[in-house]
């Protein structure tokens, strides 16, 4: 389990990058890229699968949870907004956010699904909380030099935790 874990944190913090891969495609993509800026990127690894196996695509879904869900605090103005690709090149404007939390949202949720999937139990559940939980709190703080950042990224974390806590307390035989 522990390995699994590992890569998983490894994926993940490869793919906190990978949204603004748009920013070296300015001459077809936006910034914040309707394309890059969702789950879509999480595909990557998925392709190939049969070779590496689900974990990694579960590392890329919680890397770009904490990406997506940090760039939703932002202001949607300018480079803050998503935007549709060439030959559009327009803003969704006051959507910007909502697809932003709602892919962050979508990413977190597949992620738990492929390593409850793939591990017994709450490991994978556990493994999920912990490196989305130390993956955003480490982004937060060092990329976006925000605590609210931080905080942010632990929302589902913290949810997905104590639905954790409540099947185990559950488990426990009642004095």
């Amino acid at each position: 389990m522990i390995w699994r874990t590992a890569v998983l944190a490894a994926i993940a913090c490869l793919f906190l990058a990978v949204p603004d891969v748009d920013l070296m495609l300015l001459s077809l993509l936006h910034h914040r890229s309707i394309l890059t800026h969702s789950a879509l990127p999480a595909l990557i690894p998925l392709l190939f699968r049969r070779r590496i196996g689900l974990m990694p695509a579960a590392g890329a879904l919680i890397g770009l949870y904490v990406h997506l869900i940090c760039d939703a605090l932002s202001p949607a103005v300018g480079f803050g907004q998503v935007w549709l690709p060439a030959p559009f090149k327009m803003p969704l404007g006051g959507l910007s956010r909502l697809w932003l939390a709602g892919n962050a949202a979508l990413c977190f949720l597949l992620a738990q699904g492929i390593c409850r999937r793939l591990s017994p139990g709450l490991a994978g559940p556990a493994a999920v909380v912990l490196v989305s939980a130390g993956v955003g709190i480490f982004y937060g703080l060092v990329n976006e030099r925000s605590i609210l950042s931080a905080a942010v990224c632990l929302i589902f974390p913290g949810l997905l935790g104590l639905s954790i806590r409540r099947r185990l307390l559950r488990k426990l035989p009642s004095a």
